[in-house]
Formats: structure tokens, C-alpha cells, sequence
């Protein structure tokens, strides 16, 4: 089926483009064009929405009308145009308006091929599974016990950290996976036991159905979740002054990280430890060398609750959503956008 600029006849789909979206109706005469809703410009609700007819001058809000024209497969199993505006006139008054599950295409096809289809469904669908994800999770680490461990899925997981012999480190690495799991519900709707994940030889974890970064301080984890590569690092800054509380200190650090000293701030330095973290975390790197790491690759957020500093590195020029893991409780988190 493709559009032309022809004459409307009896029966024919009619299609207007408004914008990004089409709005289809069936041609009866040009006093009468069966539709499901009004043309969804700003000057019309998209509520109570209802099969009924307009002129085609209402129809076509100014814009220029197109008429479908089959072809091949179609003809042999379209309806006649008798039969197309019999099915179109008898539905007047119906509601159950969905914009992507029952709009106007799916209402004309409908009447023309006896098909509940809309392209412009499939191209809404495809664009939502390919939208942008940048979903930052962080909460407290928590005090698991041995059964939360023993049920930890995947098993290879649940092994490493059996293995951690610093419990407080222990409970640091359960928290973030955790948060993974509590991630992939929230941002896929499925349980983490649809996935399988697997560690790279330098020790990071993966799965080749999306991308995730975990991090955690002693007293916090963090966990992103998104469909490009993705790094996370996470730090207070209070306790960032206390292990580099004097000016030599400071120097000394400054130099490991970048090979020279400028006399940075603390806090500059702070947040270049914080991206060159978020960078390494990444890549898959065997080793962790800030002084190699350029900045020069991925985009980075700093996002600021409290004195709790959190940074992503990513391929995305978007700004993550933060939430708040409390209880098995997601909720939105307000933050301060860091330079």
C-alpha cells in the first residue's frame, strides 16, 4: 500500500500527515470521512475519542489529503469499497481509542484488509525499544543475610562473593547486585534470572542483552543500567577531604592521576578522580592507569544528592534519571546537575 496525490473515490483510504504522525479516514464523499477521532492537533482533545465522520474539508485540517493505492497481495484480499464504508458507517460511536494499540490506521485497515495492523504502531514500538536509557540507581548498602546469598542469581556471581573474605566488602558487592536486580525490573519489567551474564578475564560482569556499571563507597552502591556502554563511579566528598586533607597530600595525589600538578582544587580533583573512574569502568580494562585516561572518550555526568557525588561515562548525550532504592521501594531522586 503506498500514498498518492489523487482524487478521493468511493471507499478509498484517506491519509493527512500532521507533524510526525499520519491521521486516516474513509472516503464516503467529500461531505462524509469516517474516522476514529478528530484530527490530533492542538486545537482537539484526545479524550472520549469516538468513530464519527467529518466533512473532508474538517478531515483535512489544510492539509494535503492522500489517497492509498493498493497493489499485489493486497488486491486479491481487500475489501470491496461497498463493503469498506458498510464496515466504517456501522462502527460510528465506538470508543477504545488507543494511540498505539487501536488509533485511525488500525481502524481503517481494519475495514479495507480486515486487519488490526499500524505501521505507524511498529515505528512507535521501535523507536520506544531504542530510546535512550541512562537509568542511575543508588541506595545505602544493606546487611544481606546468608540465605539472600545463597539464592544469588547467577551462581558464578553468587560464588565470587562467597569467596570475599572483608565482609563489609561483601555487603558492598551484594548491594550492587541488588541493585541490578531491583534495575532490570524496573527498567525492562523482568526478573534478572531472564538474562545470562558473564565476567570478563579483568573481572567485569556483562550480559549481551544491555549494558550496566556497578559501584559502591562503604556506606553507598550504585548501579547503571543502559543500552550503550556504560561506566559508573560514585564518592562523598567529606570523606574525599579527610583522606587528602593536606596540601602535600593533595599535590602527591594530583600528580598520580594526571602526571603533573596544576594545584587543583579539591573538589576539581575530586571530580576528575570521579570521570577517570567512570571511564575506566567503561572499558574493560586490566588495569587501572588515571594517568592514560584522557577524557577524551564517552560523554560524562556528575550528579550531586547531598554530599554524594555520582558520575556516569557513556556514548549517550542525555542526562540520566537518578533513583532511590529504600526498601525494595524505587522512587525518583532530585539531584543538582554538576559542571
Amino acid at each position: 500500500m503506498i500514498f498518492k496525490d489523487l482524487a478521493p473515490s468511493y471507499g478509498d483510504i484517506l491519509r493527512i500527515k500532521l507533524g510526525e504522525i499520519y491521521h486516516f479516514g474513509i472516503f464516503v464523499d467529500d461531505k462524509t470521512v469516517v474516522q476514529f477521532g478528530l484530527p490530533p492537533i492542538s486545537t482537539f482533545a484526545r479524550k472520549n475519542v469516538k468513530v464519527l465522520s467529518t466533512t473532508l474539508n474538517d478531515f483535512s485540517c489544510g492539509f494535503p489529503v492522500q489517497v492509498a493505492v493498493f497493489s499485489g497481495e493486497e488486491l486479491s484480499r481487500i475489501n470491496s469499497p461497498e463493503i469498506r464504508v458498510k464496515k466504517a458507517l456501522a462502527r460510528l460511536g465506538e470508543g477504545g481509542y488507543n494511540i498505539l494499540h487501536n488509533n485511525c490506521e488500525h481502524f481503517v485497515m481494519e475495514c479495507a484488509l480486515n486487519v488490526h495492523y499500524s505501521l505507524q504502531e511498529e515505528g512507535l514500538r521501535t523507536r520506544w525499544q531504542n530510546r535512550p536509557i541512562l537509568n542511575v540507581y543508588f541506595s545505602n548498602v544493606l546487611n544481606f543475610d546468608e540465605d539472600y546469598l545463597a539464592n544469588l542469581y547467577p551462581q558464578s556471581r553468587q560464588c565470587e562473593i562467597k569467596e570475599t573474605k572483608n565482609s563489609a566488602l561483601k555487603q558492598q558487592k551484594l548491594s550492587t547486585w541488588n541493585l541490578l536486580k531491583v534495575g532490570i525490573n524496573h527498567t525492562y519489567n523482568r526478573d534478572i534470572t531472564s538474562y545470562t551474564f558473564s565476567k570478563s578475564p579483568y573481572g567485569k560482569w556483562s550480559t549481551k542483552d544491555f549494558y550496566f556499571s556497578l559501584s559502591h563507597t562503604d556506606d553507598f552502591a550504585v548501579c547503571v543500567i543502559s543500552n550503550k556502554q556504560i561506566g559508573v563511579d560514585l564518592g562523598q566528598f567529606s570523606t574525599f577531604k579527610n583522606q587528602w586533607s593536606s596540601k602535600d597530600k593533595l599535590s602527591r595525589f594530583e600528580e598520580k592521576i594526571t602526571g603533573e600538578n596544576n594545584n587543583l582544587t579539591d573538589l576539581d580533583l575530586f571530580k576528575l578522580w570521579l570521570k577517570k573512574e567512570s571511564q575506566f569502568k567503561m572499558g574493560d580494562y586490566q588495569i587501572f592507569s588515571p594517568q592514560k585516561l584522557l577524557l577524551d572518550t564517552g560523554n560524562f555526568t556528575t550528579l550531586k544528592v547531598d554530599d554524594l557525588y555520582i558520575t556516569t561515562c557513556s556514548n549517550l548525550d542525555i542526562t540520566p534519571i537518578l533513583y532511590k532504592v529504600e526498601d525494595g521501594v524505587v522512587s525518583s531522586q532530585k539531584f543538582e546537575l554538576v559542571k
